[in-house]
């Protein structure tokens, strides 16, 4: 019998056409080729952020940049700094003399006495401001300012000699030195003194102990006195009308210290950096803070024990920011503390000063600190004559270095860019390039509990480096995460419902036209 034919009269062939085999072929392959291209984007994407993130948990990087013996007298140093370039330090002896030498070949370029006539006895620490109060034997006080200058001189100032420098390469010059920069310019750069006229004493007698801070009304000097008593003033300028001259006095109150049996007065003096707090810190580890909000009524607020297991206090020094105070003891072990305002304090302010962060050291005593005038990081120079950086918020370890074995490193100085550090022994000085990477950040940073800076305890915080807390920021991711998702949460509560019952008019009650449109334009939005 035969197949039924169709109603034309002509059979159809079933066999599919060279162009829909084409089309298969070519839609098989575009689609293999964008789905491999989807997977190989993403990939790259997630490399990328690799790469991107890999650097802030890389290590700091330290490189010996020169080490020289510089002739000192037998005094210890005091202050010491060097500018941004690190071609030039400075340092200002337990005697008053002041030295500036080269930091490429060691070299003494100036040294000159600063209180001729006077014995210096005190000077106040080391801070981000380059103002320095000094204290004297017979109980006057004066203040100045150490810094660099800089001029750019025409071709006809600069000796004969000089002229066929090289670029970038420096030469002694004027007590300074002198360098022709890659675009022909002639740059010298030189120590700059400034001191002012001396405020003359209260009483007669050697200042033991002296700190300043600056404050938009004015500085302000706290002091220990001949007799123990602590007097914390305001400087004030006066000037006479008939003379024109001016005349500087100190203001404010005066404390007798609780008497310590057997302990002498304290060992170190620091200010706060807004001058309402000073500490006051024997070797022993007791410490005395004395409110100075009213300068005219100063008060012990709280006595409190910084060791408390047998070692002594070898280092303090003030952290940016003059509010974080590092302690350095016997046991090479260094602890940040810093004030908080919880509640029932049960101090005269309100206030307790806790240990918010303890750096392990080396079995070596800590003989200096350098503290960063940017970031948080520090260095502590130990007995033993190695030196170690820090990250005091992340408590991380940045680099382990050494001057030389079993000379005690008896100064440190970090660098204004945090790219250089100087370390001084009896022997010599040694000068190291450093690069700190990113400190800030650790695993612990991200996603851990962080004691910062004036909070009652450790917390997840957030908040970036252009906010108010520039010197610490706060990087922990769990605010984020949690921010992201209650956000997302809140989104979904919302548009679920909405998107839902649109979908379910779109699909029932719209007119048949205006879906046809709608709907396809959804799907392919969607899609």
């Amino acid at each position: 019998m035969d197949p039924k034919r169709p109603f034309t009269g002509h059979s159809r062939r079933r066999k599919t056409s060279r162009a829909v085999r084409i089309g298969e072929v070519l839609s098989r392959l575009f689609i293999t080729i964008g789905g491999i291209g989807t997977i190989l984007a993403v990939a790259l994407v997630g490399c990328f952020l690799l790469w991107v993130v890999y650097p802030l948990f890389q290590g700091a990087s330290v490189n010996e940049a020169g080490e020289f013996a510089v002739k000192m007298p037998a005094a210890a140093p005091m202050l010491t700094g060097v500018d941004e370039y690190q071609q030039l330090g400075w340092t200002i002896l337990s005697n008053g003399t002041l030295q500036v030498f080269r930091l490429d070949t060691g070299k003494v370029l100036k040294q000159s006495d600063l209180f001729p006539g006077v014995a210096l006895t005190a000077c106040s620490a080391p801070s981000r401001e380059p103002e320095i109060a000094f204290g004297f034997k017979d109980g006057t006080v004066r203040m100045g300012r150490v810094g660099f200058e800089t001029r750019f001189l025409d071709a006809e100032h600069v000796p004969p000699s000089l002229r066929n420098l090289p670029a970038e390469q420096v030469a002694d010059f004027e007590q300074g030195l002198i360098s022709k920069t890659s675009d022909g310019q002639w740059r010298s750069r030189k120590i700059k003194v400034e001191l002012e006229e001396p405020i003359k004493p209260t009483e007669p007698g050697a200042i033991q102990l002296i700190d300043l801070t600056l404050r938009s009304d004015g500085p302000v000097v706290s002091l220990i006195t001949p007799e123990g008593k602590l007097r914390t003033n305001s400087v004030s300028k006066h000037e006479n009308l008939l003379t024109g001259e001016v005349v500087k006095e100190l203001s404010g109150g005066e404390l007798s210290l609780p008497p310590r049996a057997g302990k002498g007065p304290p060992d170190y003096l620091l200010l706060s950096g807004v001058g309402d707090n000073v500490y006051l810190i024997w070797k022993d580890g007791h410490l005395v803070r004395v409110s100075t909000q009213d300068l005219e009524n100063p008060q012990v607020v709280e006595e409190v024990e910084l060791l408390g297991d047998g070692t002594t206090v070898t280092a303090v020094q003030f952290q940016i920011g003059k509010a974080t105070l590092l302690v350095g003891d016997s046991s090479g072990r260094v602890r940040a503390w810093f004030r908080i305002k919880p509640e029932g304090a049960g101090t005269g302010d309100g206030t307790l000063l806790v240990a918010g962060h303890e750096l392990a050291g080396p079995p070596s005593p800590v003989i200096s600190l350098a503290t960063s005038s940017r970031t948080r990081m520090m260095a502590a120079g130990y007995g033993d004559g190695r030196v170690r950086l820090y990250y005091v918020t992340s408590e991380k370890p940045l680099a382990e270095i050494w001057t030389e074995r079993n000379q005690p490193v008896q100064g440190l100085v970090l660098a204004p860019k945090d790219d250089g550090l100087l370390a001084q022994t009896s022997s010599g000085i040694w000068r190291w390039e450093i690069d700190p990477g990113h400190p800030e950040v650790t695993f612990r940073s991200l996603f851990r509990p962080v004691w910062y800076e004036g909070y009652e305890g450790p917390a997840h915080v957030w908040q970036s480096s252009s906010g108010s807390d520039a010197f610490e920021p706060k990087l922990g991711l769990w605010p984020l995460v949690f921010g992201t998702l209650k956000a997302t949460f809140y989104c979904l509560l919302l548009g679920v419902p909405l998107a839902l019952l649109a979908a379910v008019y779109t699909s029932e009650f719209l007119h048949p036209r205006t879906r046809a449109v709608i709907k396809p334009t959804i799907e392919l939005m969607a899609s």
